[in-house]
């Protein structure tokens, strides 16, 4: 190869290295945007999935959630008899509004991890509290029980209790 030739050989080549350096550079680019979108979306989808394991477990016994989330149809169970207790603090919603949200919680938590501890003295089943609202179910799971009486000596337990608290202090 001559002189002449040799040059705009050697400059064809670098220039197509050089494109293909841009190329190869610009391909990485795209594909480590993509990775990032996905591990992006892969992860959004991941705190979507626990948000609704967590709503999931706080609307339904723990039981039916998980039946439900193997599969579909009825995921109820059947109870020919069944006593339901539901109880609701009086005035809540103007209390709420007068004291500071920390005092409300520390009392909401006392009043219910007493009823809790109720429930499991009378052999009932928790079902769910939502707001100041607590609903605790007799003949679920205790045969034999006269869950009747047991759910109504709850209530009298309840009543008995929740003159305890001093709601001024939570």
């Amino acid at each position: 190869v001559d002189g002449s030739t040799g040059w705009p050989m050697l400059a064809g080549n670098m220039f197509f290295l050089a494109a293909c350096n841009i190329m190869g550079a610009f391909v990485c680019y795209v594909l480590e945007q993509a990775a990032r979108s996905a591990f992006s979306y892969t992860r959004a989808l991941s705190e979507q999935r626990q948000l609704s394991e967590r709503l999931l477990r706080n609307v339904l016994p723990r039981g039916v959630a998980r039946r439900l989330k193997l599969r579909s149809g009825i995921v109820a169970d059947a109870h020919p008899d069944v006593t339901i207790l539901f109880a609701d603090i009086v005035d809540f919603t103007s209390y709420a509004a007068a004291v500071a949200p920390a005092q409300l919680v520390r009392l909401l938590d006392q009043v219910f991890t007493c009823f809790d501890r109720l429930a499991q003295t009378h052999g009932l089943d928790k079902i769910k509290t939502i707001g100041d609202a607590y609903m605790v179910a007799g003949g679920l799971h205790a045969r034999g029980l006269d869950h009747v009486r047991a759910v109504a000596e709850m209530a009298l337990d309840m009543l008995d209790a929740v003159g305890t608290f001093d709601p001024g202090n939570g």
